[in-house]
């Protein structure tokens, strides 16, 4: 039972590992997502064991040569492994300064937005996450990715709600991908609503949208979405309000 037990560890740590080296994410970031190798602790004694009884073994008694060079290679197995981990553990210390001030920054964002009264905000995996431990909940955030679509959301209840929010914020780092997506987009947003703007000065041009807009649900949406700061005003919609300014409404019948 005991060495089945044992079988088993060392089983659940090979499988754990295959899955991490074939995973794309962790290819491009192995750093980043080491934290699924986390569950190899619980391995570990069952792997270490067997290598220092051999190397233990070979100290005590007198082996044969191959019993003598499983014995070292079982040793520098070990030490490559202890070294391994004090440098590691000697990195981690001297960037403790930087992980303090990188935790500062992310209580200080949670503490900015929730000044600014928001409680639904979209940023990027990271922000979204920490933002909402930070803020217990009080904030919810849902994950985009560069291109300002869907992204990695664990949570559906929380994309849900945010998408449900009247007027949800947008939490990006500067210079990111998503942030230049952004301003992009609400400049292309600010040229059309500026136009759209200036033509609902006339009421011919107002009386012309609405009954296009009645007539064809594609310029209703894009009038609606115009309103809610995400729309612009495309050729077809222009050409459906040119008509229905050369048209009236019909009187209704009695």
């Amino acid at each position: 039972t005991c060495i089945r037990d044992r079988l088993a560890l060392v089983a659940g740590a090979a499988l754990t590992l295959l899955a991490y080296v074939r995973s794309p994410l962790a290819a491009a970031e192995p750093l980043a997502y080491s934290r699924y190798l986390s569950v190899l602790q619980i391995s570990l004694p069952a792997v270490l064991w067997p290598l220092w009884l051999a190397a233990a073994h070979t100290w005590r008694h007198r082996a044969p040569m191959i019993g003598r060079l499983g014995g070292a290679l079982a040793g520098a197995v070990l030490a490559v492994l202890t070294v391994t981990a004090l440098v590691v553990t000697g990195l981690f210390i001297a960037d403790a300064r930087g992980l303090r001030a990188e935790e500062r920054q992310a209580r200080e964002l949670a503490a900015a937005v929730r000044r600014a009264g928001l409680h639904e905000v979209y940023g990027d995996y990271w922000t979204c996450n920490r933002l909402i431990f930070n803020t217990g909940e009080t904030v919810v955030c849902g994950v985009l990715d560069g291109n300002l679509t869907p992204g990695q959301n664990r949570y559906p209840a929380y994309w849900k709600r945010v998408g449900r929010a009247g007027r949800p914020g947008y939490v990006l780092a500067v210079g990111s991908t998503a942030e230049r997506a952004l301003r992009r987009r609400l400049g292309t947003h600010l040229r059309h609503s500026s136009v759209a703007a200036w033509l609902a000065r006339h009421r011919r041009v107002v009386d012309g949208a609405v009954r296009a807009a009645r007539r064809d649900d594609r310029v209703y949406r894009t009038v609606v979405e115009l309103g809610l700061g995400d729309g612009r005003l495309d050729g077809r919609s222009l050409a459906m309000i040119g008509i229905g300014l050369l048209s009236r409404d019909q009187p209704p019948r009695r």
